[in-house]
């Protein structure tokens, strides 16, 4: 007896399908994956330069003799934002083996520290440096988004 031709897809054929189909659906997936946290990230950015820029407002609406560089060491940079002036972070917080602290603090939205260092006749006499450093820990890594403004004093 004779077996006849039958048209069709065999078993193997319709599992090499699938796995093709699987395939192709993980990848979607991790793009989406992928695009959820790249998503995630930029809105963190947007949520710490939001913060940074309305720090930024507040001083520059402050007296030019009430920004004071309380640490008297000149330096504006990022070795001054580990702590408040007080050893604690913007919360209230202590924080442990806290040895450079910045010229002043407030807390931030959704967890972000907001720290401002100052510099006085720098880089002109007449002027002072601020750098406001917008900082969260996420998932035990530092982020920091970082402004430099310099202010300078008004002669009238």
């Amino acid at each position: 007896m004779k077996i006849k031709n039958e048209k069709g897809f065999t078993l193997i054929e319709a599992l090499v399908a699938m796995v093709i189909l699987t395939i192709g659906i993980m990848s979607l997936y991790t793009m989406q994956i992928t695009s959820i946290q790249g998503n995630s990230t930029a809105s963190q950015i947007t949520t710490a330069a939001t913060a940074g820029a309305n720090q930024i407002e507040n001083i520059f609406a402050m007296d030019y003799d009430l920004l004071i560089d309380t640490d008297d060491d000149g330096l504006p940079g990022l070795q001054d934002s580990q702590c408040c002036s007080n050893g604690n972070d913007p919360g209230g917080v202590a924080v442990a083996g806290c040895t450079a602290k910045a010229d002043g603090c407030a807390p931030g939205p959704d967890g972000y520290a907001i720290y401002w260092n100052v510099a006085v006749d720098e880089p002109m006499p007449a002027t002072k440096r601020v750098v406001v450093t917008v900082a969260r820990t996420d998932r035990g890594v530092r982020k920091n988004v970082v402004y430099e403004y310099i202010k300078a004093q008004v002669v009238q």
